[in-house]
């Protein structure tokens, strides 16, 4: 079976053709593309006619509507799914306002039931920084913390004079910046790590407190380069986690699934 999975974020919607548990073809199209149901978002999405079925999942609600609009229009005639908290099959929460959850981190816990199982600890490293949290429960909640590029930016706009740094010139070798901007690329990249090791740390021995055994930890998204190997010794990283997370989906749903609504 050939998908095309979407997942939108506040940045990019990330394509994936996926066949046979494996994410074969991938591309972006920004987000505001889609807001703007722009012949670029309109291509991509007929796609999925010379396929078997198209999944998606979105955090922004008027790119969520962009994608409805243009797949009536396009009248696609397959089976077409939005992943969404309550039509989840087989994740299970253990979480009181299950709504709330916005539906990549879903994605993502169901591509990590599906990879390793529970318990799991999925981070992922876009714009965001998210922790999700996969229990013999379900879906257990988790933590939300700022993107690296966000610490970056946060820095330059509400300063007056430390410059504007991309996420992509954050690393360097010492500890000890010789300037304003190798001070500021000390502090993001190793303050993100910092963070990220606390956070980790921190929820792992909760789940050793609630009789969960030794979790499974994923990393994905584009800054999860900077986490050190060595931290954990079975860090597996998924690089298109939500993408085999909504095929996952899809597969549990597709006999049941139809025009979006």
């Amino acid at each position: 079976m050939a998908l095309l999975c979407l997942d939108i974020g506040n940045t990019s919607g990330h394509f994936g053709i996926v066949e046979d548990g494996k994410v074969i073809e991938k591309w972006d199209v920004r987000t505001r593309r889609f807001i703007a149901a722009t012949e670029e978002a309109r291509e991509s999405l007929a796609r999925a006619a010379r396929l078997e079925g198209l999944a998606f999942a979105s955090v922004v609600p008027h790119a969520t509507e962009g994608v409805r609009s243009l797949l009536t229009d396009l009248d696609l005639r397959i089976p077409a799914y939005q992943l969404r908290w309550d039509d989840a099959p087989g994740l299970g929460f253990d979480y009181p306002n299950p709504p709330e959850v916005g539906q990549d981190r879903l994605a993502n816990a169901i591509g990590a039931q599906r990879l390793t199982g529970a318990p799991a600890v999925v981070i992922d490293m876009g714009t965001a920084t998210s922790f999700d949290i996969l229990t013999s429960k379900g879906y257990a909640g988790g933590a939300i913390l700022p993107g690296l590029a966000l610490m970056a930016e946060y820095l330059h706009e509400k300063t007056a004079l430390l410059p504007r740094l991309d996420r992509t010139d954050l690393y360097t070798g010492s500890s000890i910046g010789k300037s304003t901007r190798e001070a500021m690329q000390v502090g993001c990249s190793t303050g993100f790590r910092g963070m990220i090791k606390e956070v980790l740390i921190n929820i792992l021995e909760d789940l050793e407190k609630l009789g969960e055994h030794r979790p499974s930890v994923i990393t994905t998204g584009s800054n999860a380069m900077v986490i050190p190997k060595d931290w954990w010794p079975d860090v597996k990283h998924v690089e298109e986690l939500s993408i085999l997370g909504l095929a996952e989906a899809f597969r549990r749903k597709h006999l049941q699934a139809g025009p979006i609504a």
